[in-house]
Formats: C-alpha cells, sequence, structure tokens
C-alpha cells in the first residue's frame, strides 16, 4: 500500500492508476499482487488444491470480495443490503441478477433469507462481510486496538494531504 488512495493515484496518473484503468486500484493492486504471489511461491499456492473450475470461482469469490471494500462502492453495497432486506429475496435476485426473471423465482413464505446453494447470495455475503470487516476497526472490542488504528488512519491521510499540497493538487 504506498499511503495514498484511489482518488490520489488517480489524480496523479500513477503507474498502478494507469495499469488498473483509475479503478478501484489499490484493491486491484492487492488483489494482483495476492495471485500473483500464490502462482510464484508453490508453498502459498493454496488455490492449487481446486480443480480449475473452482479455482476460477474462488479467484472471483476472492476479487469481487477484495474490489467491495473499495469506498467508492460503499453505498452500492449498502444500497444492495437494504435491496436484500427490504424488498425481499425475488427483489434482490431480480435486480441484483440480470440472468434470473420473477418468472424463475417461486415465493416461499420467508421472502428475505441467504440460500446457500445460489452463487449470488455467496458471493453478495462475502461481499458484505469483506466491506463491513474493512471499516469495522473503531468497533473493535478494545479501545487501544481502535485508537490504534485510527491513529494510523489519520496519519496516513495527514501525509497524503501534505503530499497533495505539496503538489498543488486538491486536498481530498
Amino acid at each position: 500500500h504506498p499511503g495514498t488512495n484511489n482518488d490520489f493515484e488517480v489524480k496523479r496518473s500513477t503507474p498502478l492508476a494507469k495499469r488498473y484503468g483509475n479503478d478501484a486500484v489499490l484493491e486491484r493492486h492487492a488483489i494482483n499482487m495476492g495471485l500473483n504471489m500464490c502462482q510464484e511461491n508453490p508453498d502459498l499456492d493454496w488455490l492449487n488444491s481446486f480443480d480449475q473450475d473452482d479455482r476460477e470461482y474462488v479467484k472471483h469469490f476472492l476479487s469481487e470480495s477484495v474490489l467491495a471494500t473499495d469506498p467508492a462502492r460503499h453505498a452500492d453495497i449498502v444500497n444492495e443490503a437494504l435491496s436484500f432486506v427490504e424488498n425481499g429475496l425475488k427483489d434482490y435476485q431480480t435486480n441484483s441478477n440480470p440472468d434470473v426473471s420473477e418468472s424463475d423465482y417461486e415465493p416461499s413464505s420467508s421472502m428475505t433469507h441467504f440460500n446457500s446453494d445460489d452463487p449470488t447470495h455467496r458471493l453478495f455475503l462475502g461481499k458484505l462481510i469483506l466491506h463491513s470487516a474493512d471499516i469495522s476497526n473503531p468497533l473493535h472490542v478494545s479501545f487501544e486496538v481502535a485508537s490504534d488504528w485510527a491513529i494510523r488512519v489519520i496519519t496516513e491521510f495527514s501525509r497524503q494531504a501534505e503530499k497533495e499540497k505539496q503538489l498543488q493538487l486538491p486536498v481530498t
């Protein structure tokens, strides 16, 4: 992590921003680095324990879950969760999965539930859990841990603001 956010990387047109098309730059870099580490080191390649189809599913699942930690996607994830809870399974499936039509859905007595057999539901839950974990440090049971992370984040943000001022960029 370079100590800056995606917006800074994009505004500066850094090599990372260019490499990842100015979209979720740091998240895509983390995904790429993690998958490359597995590929390059047989001792780390836990993905090798899966057959090819499952390996591709796991890589997609992990990639989408990590992309869900991009702050630019926060509102989308919250809206997706609210849609699932407020509108029930029928609306969630038809709104989030274009391959599922209302005629494919059979109502049940419990409209809002998690279906572990549905890859859309599993991915939604993975994204929601990782996103929640990513933003939950202020809720840590230990004030010392929460305080330590808050200081780290504030320090990182302050350093970025100083860089932005030096480069005459808008301070984020």
